[in-house]
């Protein structure tokens, strides 16, 4: 729940601030995971939330965004990019390098509709999301006790404490 209130405030500040920025990369308002980012103990409990039909898969899809009117949906399992094919060599140990894999082959084209074959329901499908340029960043929730919030100029990372306190606005 918190990366998805994550994503939907952060695909409102990228694509805000979009006409200010000078690295733009695609915005389609959906969050991307793999398998191998939970811990080996907790990999069954994230199966059965997540489904993990592929080893990079969609973990959320923003409401109202132009990946949730394209008909994207929170555990699509994603097979391709824009027709290249995502390789999780290591099965299902697909790590963060496999997820920021997929997202480096998003980045390539701000501009341009994006194209997704995904795994839905035993069934494969191509979802077309327009484009939808934002500025070049990306947004992580940061785990355990603590107000903490930073960033590189390109990547965002708040901790849930804030969640917990404040409101999205």
């Amino acid at each position: 729940q918190v990366d998805t209130r994550l994503a939907g405030i952060a695909y409102r500040l990228v694509r805000a601030n979009a006409p200010l920025c000078t690295d733009l990369q695609p915005a389609p308002g959906f969050v991307l995971h793999a398998i191998g980012q939970y811990a080996a103990d907790t990999q069954g409990n994230a199966r059965s939330v997540f489904g993990f039909a592929t080893p990079v898969s969609v973990e959320a899809v923003v409401p109202g965004s132009v990946a949730a009117n394209a008909g994207l949906r929170a555990n699509d399992g994603v097979v391709a990019i824009d027709g290249t094919t995502l390789h999780a060599d290591s099965g299902d140990k697909a790590s963060s390098a496999d997820r920021d894999a997929a997202l480096a082959i998003l980045a390539k084209a701000p501009r341009a509709p994006v194209t997704l074959d995904v795994l839905r329901d035993g069934a494969r499908r191509t979802i077309t999301i327009p484009a939808s340029p934002g500025c070049a960043s990306n947004f992580e929730v940061l785990l355990g006790p603590g107000m903490n919030a930073q960033s590189d100029g390109r990547v965002v990372q708040i901790s849930v404490g804030y969640f917990e306190r404040y409101t999205d606005d």
